[in-house]
């Protein structure tokens, strides 16, 4: 594995910015670009489409323009590609369940849960460690993202408890921490992934679904879009698991729009909607392998 020092990388940044276009791609992306080549090359597609219908509704076109622009950036950029995906959720559920985004993240949570809960268990199964570990940080430090996560009592116990079992312990040393820190981030992706043997830490799919979408995707759009957190792929911590992390970010956020363009325009989406989820999620463990769970 190569490291680069964070010295090394406020070099790249300056010299990438001065030199562009003639700029060195960073290795990371190179690595995920080289991976996404190698998969096409070997396998198949990248990524299979949900087929959709013309429609002339405006809103709708707004809808599919930003899924499109979602799936241009995914061979090389999956951060935009979320970005972009995220675009179309907000403008959906926004005709769909008002402006309010608390409310609508809770709609669009029950209407997940209610119509499609089979699909978005696929999906669920396969979360990597790493989102989960910005939920763990998001659920330690961002009063925001805890004021919304709290607004539900059962998730509001459930990271009572959470923090009972891992912040109560009196731990200092790094390590320990670093360590607890991640036992915490397991047990988070074992709750979305319903692979629990512990009852004390179970929760409905809906709580699940609202756990995602508050705690991470939310979140996550926020930090990167008020300018909050370094880009991801320009950072001395950027990985091939990070990609594996923004990668399921689009697909999860995804296929949220395709059941609200399902729910609100009910023929224009057509039935390869859970097959196209499995697919894709058979495609995503072949691109990322082991790095799903690191």
């Amino acid at each position: 594995m190569i490291k680069i020092s964070s010295s090394d990388y406020k070099e790249k940044r300056i010299t990438y910015q001065n030199e562009w276009p003639n700029s060195n791609t960073f290795y990371r992306e190179k690595e995920y670009i080289c991976a996404v080549n190698n998969f096409e090359e070997n396998y198949d597609i990248l990524f299979k489409t949900v087929n959709l219908k013309v429609l002339e509704d405006k809103n709708y076109n707004i809808v599919v323009s930003f899924l499109i622009e979602a799936l241009d950036d995914l061979r090389k950029k999956p951060l935009h590609s979320f970005l972009f995906a995220f675009m179309a959720l907000d403008h959906v559920s926004k005709e769909m369940f008002g402006d309010n985004i608390t409310a609508r993240l809770d709609s669009i949570s029950e209407c997940v849960s209610s119509n499609y809960q089979e699909e978005f268990e696929i999906l669920n199964k396969i979360i990597p460690l790493r989102s989960c570990k910005y939920i763990r940080k998001q659920l330690e430090k961002e009063e925001r993202v805890i004021k919304r996560i709290n607004r539900d009592a059962t998730l509001k116990c459930l990271v009572e408890k959470i923090n009972e079992k891992y912040h109560n312990n009196g731990i200092h040393n790094e390590k320990e921490i670093a360590d607890t820190n991640r036992k915490e981030a397991c047990l988070y992706q074992k709750i979305i992934r319903d692979n629990l043997k512990n009852a004390t830490y179970q929760i409905e799919h809906s709580k699940r679904c609202k756990l995602v979408l508050s705690g991470y995707l939310y979140a996550l759009r926020n930090d990167i879009s008020h300018g909050s957190v370094i880009s991801d792929t320009k950072s001395s911590t950027t990985r091939f698991n990070t990609f594996a992390s923004d990668y399921w970010a689009f697909m999860y956020t995804y296929y949220v729009v395709i059941a609200l363009i399902k729910e609100k325009w009910a023929a224009c989406a057509d039935s390869d909607y859970k097959e196209s989820i499995q697919i894709n999620n058979e495609k995503y463990k072949e691109l990322f392998k082991k790095d799903i769970n690191r």
